[in-house]
């Protein structure tokens, strides 16, 4: 049972550890994304759209 509960709080801990590490390259990646969203949406605008 020790064991149980000893895994669990190192499994909380390492995932609390990745989260913190990966937040900001999460967040780098999905403000990308949406700048190309944008830039892509814009360029299809400037260029005529689907006409």
């Amino acid at each position: 049972m020790a064991g149980a509960v000893t895994g669990w709080i190192l499994s909380r801990y390492v995932h609390a550890k990745v989260w913190k590490a990966l937040l900001p390259a999460i967040g780098v990646v999905v403000g990308f994304l949406a700048g190309l969203a944008g830039l892509a949406r814009v360029l299809s605008e400037e260029g005529g759209g689907r006409g």
